[in-house]
């Protein structure tokens, strides 16, 4: 599952131990692998990221190994590197 939205690979942990988060909802689901990012992005500058991301999965790549890669191919300019590096992979990748 890829999640391009701000701050959606973040959880919490709350009292009595338990995990709170979009991430750990979908995981409970049974979703196996999740790309997602844990701070706050700009929409545009998270596009060259989620298209080389798609390229990557289209080819048969791995999703982290699809992610690694758009990651050092998707800078054009500093927002575009911090968006991109805000994205992690979770799971099963």
């Amino acid at each position: 599952m890829i999640l391009s939205a701000c701050d959606s690979g973040l959880s919490v942990v709350r009292p009595g131990d338990e995990l709170m988060g979009l991430a750990a909802a979908v995981f409970a689901l049974g979703t196996r692998t999740l790309i997602a990012s844990v701070v706050p992005i700009s929409d545009a500058a998270t596009r060259p990221l989620m298209v080389g991301l798609h390229a990557g999965l289209r080819a048969g790549l791995a999703p982290a190994a699809a992610l690694a890669q758009a990651q050092a191919h998707a800078a054009d300019d500093d927002e575009s590197l911090a968006a991109s590096m805000s994205f992690v992979c979770f799971g099963a990748g």
